[in-house]
């Protein structure tokens, strides 16, 4: 509760809600969003760099919501990420996306 202390619960179900209703493809977010984010790699398996990316956007956005998100979703649904996605978390791939996300924040 630590990393959400300042949110309502019902802000915190929302939020959660919205994860979820993405997931089951009932909500089809703006793709430059957070949210966007989120759904655009929702069907890799663990392991692989997209599942690690979901975990962490999902992560993220139960903590800050659209908060700061500028257009964060044009990264994750770009054509050079999506060509990252299955590679193995382990792989250069990871850095990849790490430095894809580090220049757009650096130029946003």
């Amino acid at each position: 509760r630590v990393l959400t202390h300042g949110i309502s619960d019902a802000e915190l179900r929302r939020r959660f809600h919205d994860l979820v209703a993405t997931m089951n493809r009932t909500l089809n977010p703006e793709p430059s969003t957070r949210l966007g984010a989120f759904a655009a790699n929702i069907q890799f398996e663990p392991g692989t760099v997209g599942y690690s990316i979901n975990n962490a956007i999902a992560t993220i956005y139960m903590q800050l919501g659209s908060y700061g998100q500028a257009n964060i979703g044009d990264v994750f649904n770009g054509a050079t990420a999506n060509s990252l996605y299955e590679f193995p978390v382990q792989s250069n791939a990871n850095l990849q996306i790490a430095e894809l996300e580090y220049n757009y924040w650096l130029n946003n």
